[in-house]
């Protein structure tokens, strides 16, 4: 009669070789397919420091960089810049041209550009005189602007995504003058603007605003202007907009310019019939909008303004705040280097929108719903840390600065076990696992059930876990999408004597370990069959694991005897 019995251990490795054709498809002939591996790609990071550093944002038209600003910077007492404009003693500073930087991010780190001051006729000035950056994370002072038709303290004119940009100063033009920005065409979200704006036509934070969406900002201070609003001028230019939990208490001042009516408003001097609003407020005492309709605009006195229940919509976990005593917006943020992976965009975010100081924050990855993408390393405002985020909390602390993060990612293990497998509990384990990380499952048979020994067959990539007489085998089928030449796939397993002392072979920890070999795994998954076929009932116990020692011996013996007998 033919018996297999487990050894004490058993350990099987097996290098797993993937032809590769072409750049990035692999292609598994015996599995009949062909799989594209996706691509983890990652931002450049480039630090400012001086002012003459800004002009790195307009060297090279650069692709997928971050510019990040790493302190304040003062444009009055560091003289750095003025190499790089000629005419800074009469005309000051000389507005960058970022248009068509789609791809780029401007980070201002929390930090402050102090006393900006221009004097040009320019068509557009601010900061930037046109901007397609992503900007965020940014603070103005005394900050003084005049320029020729179109000028905003961050831009004259915009097509980037604008988050979290806070002005305080003057701006003044000739034709369109915004607190932050003179024309819109790209969204905006938790900015604002404390000052004195005047144009034909103006707006506390935006002169002109189409196609875009302006969200949780808000203006103060005095707008002056034909066209005025202390929010914004003209609203839906060319196209719809939308306006939503926004809010101005700025005073709006006539001025005229031509013979053409005069429009000034509280919150819009000009609403186009397409631009949808919703939760907007401004003070009473002036109308809300010149010219247009008052949906979702609501007047407030300034006791109103003191009490929340008045302010529907407005978010206070993640935008808003009474800790001043007045109505003012969160503005510390957590701040990471972004990967992307095809047109999802891999960052690490916290666990509100935008904090305060004192409070604390909690990181996780944000991989745009994507489970095969984890942290491989980071890095905390310079410190580095471990990559499992969850549950780990960072203070701000008392200094209004941002949490920087800079990390890397990769593609994660898929681990599937199949859920109608009968006879069989699995425990431990999980979905995902990085590179490098051991993969520990234990295998259970249900009673009168066994699991039994590794006999290492290799056959088109399923391993076969015992194969006793074809009644009693676990099958580890490895479905790979694709990982990389050199990885090692290692299986170990060891025999138990049940309290019972019956044997009881099982799958004491299921080890699968993925080498990196130097490259990165660009996706692979693993699943996890398992059978298990009703055992045979022993006639002999085994009171302890070195008798099964001892009847590996004796068995293996007499099979080679009976070889030997019937060979003769």
């Amino acid at each position: 009669m033919k018996k297999m019995v487990i050894v004490q251990s058993i350990i099987l490795s097996i290098i797993l070789s993937i032809l590769v054709i072409g750049s990035d498809v692999f292609t598994y002939a015996q599995m009949g397919r062909t799989v594209a591996a996706e691509t983890l790609y990652s931002n450049t990071i480039i630090e400012l420091s001086l002012t003459e550093d800004l002009f790195k944002l307009i060297d090279n038209r650069y692709s997928r960089v971050i510019f990040r600003l790493i302190n304040d910077i003062d444009l009055a007492t560091d003289e750095s810049w003025h190499g790089q404009v000629s005419d800074w003693q009469a005309n000051g500073w000389q507005p960058l041209d970022t248009y068509g930087m789609t791809d780029c991010v401007f980070d201002g780190g929390g930090h402050t550009v102090w006393n900006l001051e221009i004097d040009r006729a320019d068509e557009y000035s601010g900061l930037f005189s046109q901007n397609s950056l992503h900007i965020k994370n940014l603070f103005f002072d005394f900050a003084d602007i005049k320029g020729g038709q179109k000028s905003g303290m961050l831009t004259g004119l915009n097509y980037g995504t604008v988050e979290n940009v806070h002005a305080k100063g003057n701006v003044e033009a000739s034709i369109r003058a915004g607190g932050l920005i003179a024309e819109n065409f790209g969204d905006i979200d938790n900015c604002s603007f404390d000052g004195d704006v005047k144009g034909r036509t103006a707006g506390g934070l935006i002169a002109e605003n189409s196609c875009a969406i302006l969200s949780n900002s808000c203006s103060q201070g005095t707008v002056k202007g034909h066209l005025a609003g202390g929010l914004m001028g003209v609203s839906g230019g060319f196209e719809s907009g939308e306006i939503k939990t926004s809010f101005s208490v700025a005073e709006v001042i006539s001025e005229n310019y031509d013979s053409t009516p005069l429009r000034i408003a509280g919150f819009v001097a000009v609403k186009y019939e397409t631009v949808n609003t919703e939760n907007c407020y401004s003070l009473h005492g002036t109308v809300a909008v010149a010219s247009g309709d008052l949906d979702g605009i609501i007047t407030l006195s300034p006791t109103q303004f003191l009490q929340a229940v008045n302010l529907a919509g407005f978010d206070f976990d993640n935008y808003w705040t009474y800790a001043t005593g007045v109505l003012s917006q969160r503005t510390l943020a957590v701040s990471s280097n972004e990967q992307t992976m095809s047109d999802v965009a891999i960052e690490i975010v916290g666990n509100r929108k935008y904090y305060l100081s004192q409070e604390k924050a909690t990181l996780v990855l944000d991989a745009g719903g994507k489970q095969n993408i984890g942290i491989k390393s980071a890095v905390i405002n310079g410190v580095e840390c471990k990559s499992d985020f969850s549950n780990s909390e960072y203070d701000f602390g008392s200094v209004a600065e941002q949490i920087n993060v800079l990390f890397e990612a990769w593609y994660l293990i898929r681990v599937e076990i199949n859920a109608d497998v009968e006879n069989v509990t699995v425990n431990g384990g999980k979905l995902y696992y990085a590179p490098n990380e051991e993969i520990s499952l234990t295998v259970i048979p249900n009673s009168g059930y066994a699991v039994e020994s590794v006999n290492g067959k290799y056959k088109n990539r399923t391993y076969e876990f015992m194969k006793a007489g074809n009644d009693k085998y676990i099958i580890l089928d490895l479905d790979t999408s694709a990982y990389l030449s050199g990885d090692v796939l290692q299986i170990s397993a060891s025999v138990i004597v049940d309290e019972n002392k019956n044997k009881r072979p099982l799958y004491d920890g299921i080890s699968i370990i993925f080498g990196s070999s130097g490259g990165m795994i660009t996706a692979a998954l693993i699943a996890i069959q398992l059978i298990a076929k009703k055992k045979k009932r022993l006639q002999r116990s085994i009171d302890t694991l070195k008798d099964l020692e001892t009847i590996v011996e004796e068995e293996s013996n007499s099979s080679e005897n009976n070889s030997e007998m019937k060979n003769e």
